[in-house]
């Protein structure tokens, strides 16, 4: 079931940005990067300039609407003389800044010396997610005190959430129409599943729209599936791209054998690849019997995707997966990852490691991974896949 859906493109009209930097006692030529975070943790760097007449410029627009950007400054070429702030923490070369493509110009000012503690004149979304820290940060402080004290009273623990929870979107409505909002919920691990669709139904089309209003809408959607995954369910209908370009719809594929082991793969998992000449051999004895595959790729790398079909040579359907349905879905911390559909799209049995799934649907989470086997311990790789699948479809002729 689809939680919310997203508004028209009308709010992804991108104006652009520009971000100016006016730093005292910059020598020219010193480079400065614009870096995004990226959904896999590395970093992206959109932007490069050099100083000159101690000024620098940046000037584009985000792809998505409203994200954390870092302006860098390259301390290989300039060394920062202050090493340590105020607490003896190490300095950081960058100013973060939530940049959007609906504000003028974000102005950086100050000396290089005391780089990054710049002025930021001109970005209200900063403004307003530094202003929601200082005013949260007691709150939190007193919520962490509370639940040392009483780390031993489950019932005191949990009031103490309660009521910086209740804080936090106390302070939240004071910026509720800001880029800030849907990256506060969502960076908020205490928030169940009711406070984050209550949360998100309230937002403006905008803030919807926006890269983290849409991160968000992922997450409460990967919530409710997940909640639908368990031994004997059907899984999760979702789409995936094969090697030729078709897009097929996984409950479909599975319906068309007695048995199909869906595999969460990538080019650069070893132990996945390790792995494919025991499913190749599972394979070949058992698929006349009504047994198959799908391998689901999780690269981010079509040719590297397409470089490891062809040295692996599987006989098997392989795709790639679309909209990050390991993370998003089932949200695998590892892979590979198996899953076990009989004809109807029913899940027999599950070899892989999630951070959702919870007690009441098929496993153990308690803030640890967990393996989900069948009751014989017995996994869906290695040589537990061959006596799995003979156990469910018998021995092979001849054999």
């Amino acid at each position: 079931m689809i939680c919310c859906q997203f508004v028209s493109n009308t709010f992804s009209q991108k104006l652009g940005y520009t971000i100016s930097g006016n730093i005292k006692n910059l020598p020219d030529g010193i480079p400065f990067y614009l870096v995004l975070n990226k959904d896999d943790g590395y970093t992206d760097t959109v932007a490069r300039v050099r100083s000159k007449n101690q000024k620098f410029t940046f000037i584009g627009v985000l792809k998505d609407e409203a994200q954390f950007a870092f302006v860098k400054l390259d301390t290989s070429v300039f060394k920062l003389w202050k090493q340590k702030d105020a607490q003896g923490k190490n300095l950081q070369s960058s100013v973060r800044l939530l940049l959007n493509n609906s504000e003028s110009i974000i102005k950086l000012i100050g000396n290089v010396n005391d780089w990054p503690q710049v002025a930021i004149e001109g970005s209200k979304s900063t403004n307003e997610y530094d202003k929601f820290l200082d005013r949260i940060k007691i709150d939190r402080e007193n919520s962490n005190k509370k639940i040392e004290e009483n780390r031993n009273d489950s019932a005191k623990v949990a009031e103490a959430l309660m009521e910086y929870n209740e804080a936090f979107l106390k302070n939240l409505d004071l910026i509720y129409d800001s880029f800030a909002v849907p990256f506060l919920v969502l960076k908020n691990s205490k928030f169940g599943l009711e406070t984050l669709q209550r949360r998100y139904d309230a937002l403006s089309d905008k803030l919807k729209y926006s890269y983290y209003g849409k991160k968000l809408y992922n997450r409460i959607l990967s919530i409710k599936q997940s909640k639908e995954i368990g031994l004997g369910k059907i899984i999760p209908d979702f789409q995936v791209k094969s090697s030729d370009g078709k897009l097929e719809s996984v409950r479909d594929l599975a319906k068309k054998y007695n048995y199909t082991l869906v595999d969460f793969w990538a080019s650069w998992c070893v132990p996945c690849r390790q792995d494919i000449p025991n499913m190749k051999k599972v394979y070949e004895v058992f698929h006349e019997k009504g047994f198959n595959i799908i391998s689901i790729s999780t690269d981010s790398s079509l040719p590297s995707w397409q470089k490891a079909l062809k040295e692996e040579n599987t006989s098997w359907k392989n795709s790639i997966q679309m909209n990050k349905e390991s993370d998003n879905i089932f949200g695998l911390i590892s892979i590979p990852g198996y899953i076990l559909l009989n004809n109807k799209a029913e899940i027999v049995q599950m070899d892989l490691n999630s951070k959702f799934f919870s007690e009441e649907s098929i496993g153990k989470l308690n803030g640890s991974p967990v393996f989900i086997k069948d009751s014989k311990k017995k996994g869906l790789r290695g040589d537990d896949l061959y006596e799995v699948i003979e156990g469910l479809l018998g021995k092979p002729e001849g054999k």
